[in-house]
């Protein structure tokens, strides 16, 4: 059985890995406040910055697991976070952010019997 290699911190915690798969991260630009298109329809702006979004899948949770995923995702006191999250060629990749609403899929069968199923969430840099 194939072993996913990527480790995933959130505030020095050691999370469940992601599934297989399960991270897909984008390139978020901000432009400036003058971006739209003009009379000639030609878009105009500047981009000001570029910031990630990672979007993270889990697999099938058991429910401590989700217990302490939600604890560290949706804590109101803690806004802001770091992400480290180590990649299969042993690099380590960390960032500051927030994230967005979580999906939690509970209540699926698997393997005759009902389990909590996995969960989702965006981590989006500071």
């Amino acid at each position: 059985m194939f072993r996913n290699p990527i480790e995933l911190e959130i505030d020095g915690v050691r999370v469940r890995s992601p599934l297989v798969g399960g991270i897909t991260r984008k390139a978020e630009k901000i432009w400036s406040k003058n971006t739209g298109r003009t009379a000639s329809q030609q878009m105009q702006g500047t981009i000001k910055a570029i910031k990630q979004t990672y979007s993270i899948k889990w697999p099938p949770l058991s429910q401590h697991e989700q217990e302490i995923l939600e604890s560290l995702i949706s804590n109101k006191d803690k806004p802001f976070h770091t992400l480290r999250i180590r990649r299969p060629d042993g690099s380590l990749w960390e960032m500051e952010c927030y994230f967005g609403t979580p999906s939690f899929t509970e209540w699926v069968w698997i393997n005759g019997e009902w389990k909590d199923n996995g969960a989702t969430v965006d981590a989006i840099e500071r």
